[in-house]
């Protein structure tokens, strides 16, 4: 049993070492502007370890403390797991503890609240089911409340009742062989209607934003490759039918050249930006701003790491 799981880790090691991208957090407090008014400087990194990087970012605020949700990729078994870290308030992060670990890979834990209680949507779009899950222990532990939609949706995030009406809503894109995540879906009232087609800039990168009244969608664009860039879309409206919004500002890896409604994110460790290629995720809190960037990994880490795994095999 011992030898066959490690020949398992090993086999994914070995694979994971052919990816080019490892995905890690920034995170900065909230002084003066956020970055979707235009203030780009002073996004800190969150280290990876040596089994995990980590991505889609969440933040939850509860008793005067904040919390970080994100995906943890698990480079041994080759998955996601959702986790969850205490935020100090000068930013640093502590520990994460998984609170969430399927069969099938995890990411995206986004979060909402109903009714006195607190619920998360994670995408999970091997298990083919939008599911909802209701938090018994804050914060590590959550039970499944419900499947929303039977479907290979990815990145599922509520809509806000000024846009939507009373009805309970939320906006998807599905992950198939014919719709790789081009278009993007309305769930309320247990229908699935498609409301922006054939578009390579729909997927959600994040909670929608209310900024001095208005109202934008953090929105993933991998027009030229996966996370290329991310974008603040002005939404107007949202029908059964369709989504009346338009471009409000573009963000782009460090070290990238700014141009007209576009900003590129600036790290505290200037060092580091030129290894970063792209970006898909940005949310708030009252006290922090968080996004995810993705770099050329270096693969120092599968070296090592592939060596232990052969050490305990010969043992």
């Amino acid at each position: 049993m011992i030898k066959a799981k490690l020949k398992s880790i090993y086999k994914n090691i070995k694979r994971n070492a052919l990816e080019k991208e490892m995905w890690q957090i920034a995170i900065r407090k909230r002084d003066g502007d956020t970055l979707y008014q235009g203030n780009r400087k002073g996004f800190r990194l969150v280290s990876n370890s040596i089994r995990y990087w980590r991505a889609d970012p969440f933040l939850y605020e509860k008793d005067d403390k904040t919390f970080l949700f994100a995906e943890l990729f698990d480079r041994f078994e080759d998955k996601g797991v959702l986790a969850v870290a205490k935020v100090s308030k000068n930013g640093r992060v502590g520990h994460f503890k998984v609170c969430l670990d399927m069969p099938f890979h995890l990411s995206y834990p986004c979060l909402f609240e109903k009714e006195g209680s607190l619920y998360m949507i994670p995408e999970g779009r091997q298990s083919g089911e939008i599911s909802i899950y209701r938090c018994v222990d804050f914060p590590l532990k959550w039970e499944k409340d419900r499947v929303l939609f039977s479907t290979t949706g990815v990145d599922t995030t509520p809509v806000p009742q000024e846009l939507c009406g009373d009805n309970e809503a939320f906006i998807t894109t599905v992950n198939t062989e014919q719709d790789h995540n081009n278009n993007l879906y309305l769930i309320q009232a247990d229908s699935l209607t498609k409301i922006k087609y054939n578009d390579t800039c729909v997927r959600c990168g994040g909670y929608f934003i209310n900024d001095k009244e208005k109202w934008l969608r953090v929105v993933q664009d991998d027009t030229d490759y996966y996370g290329c860039r991310l974008v603040f879309n002005e939404v107007r409206s949202i029908s059964s039918v369709s989504i009346d919004e338009s471009e409000y500002l573009s963000v782009l890896p460090p070290g990238q050249s700014n141009g007209q409604n576009e900003i590129s994110v600036s790290l505290t460790n200037s060092k580091e930006e030129s290894k970063f290629v792209g970006i898909h995720t940005y949310n708030k809190s009252s006290k922090f701003e968080v996004i995810d960037l993705v770099r050329h990994d270096s693969r120092t880490w599968k070296v090592w790491a592939a060596n232990r795994i052969k050490k305990k095999r010969k043992k």
